[in-house]
């Protein structure tokens, strides 16, 4: 019997599992788990790893002003869920409403925009 520590980009603390549970084994195989901890610790800088330190590259802010006088930053504290799910497409969706509202002056539009 010996205890094997399994490791995954985004689980840089090992599992550890019995050499005889052949099955838990196998699964964690098949969803990324490697023994090799330096193989995971290289890997956790990508995409979706535990030491991922990239951004968006379109997370520019503008704040354009509508005729209201409500900017695209004023928009995003009233929906703050919009950019915190999802951060660019709720920045793009963000601008997209405050584009549709300055164009046409109406709310119900630029919704439907």
């Amino acid at each position: 019997m010996a205890i094997l520590k399994y490791y995954r980009k985004d689980q840089l603390t090992p599992i550890e599992v019995d050499d005889r549970n052949t099955d838990f084994i196998a699964q964690l195989e098949r969803d990324g788990y490697t023994q090799d901890e330096q193989k995971a610790i290289s890997e956790s800088g990508e995409v979706g790893g535990t030491n991922y330190t990239g951004t968006a590259a379109d997370t520019t802010t503008s704040s354009t002003t509508t005729s209201s006088g409500y900017t695209a930053e004023q928009a995003q504290v009233l929906m703050p869920w919009l950019t915190k799910l999802a951060p660019v497409e709720g920045r793009k969706l963000i601008d997209e409403y405050v584009q549709g509202y300055i164009e046409t002056g109406e709310a119900t539009f630029a919704l439907a925009r």
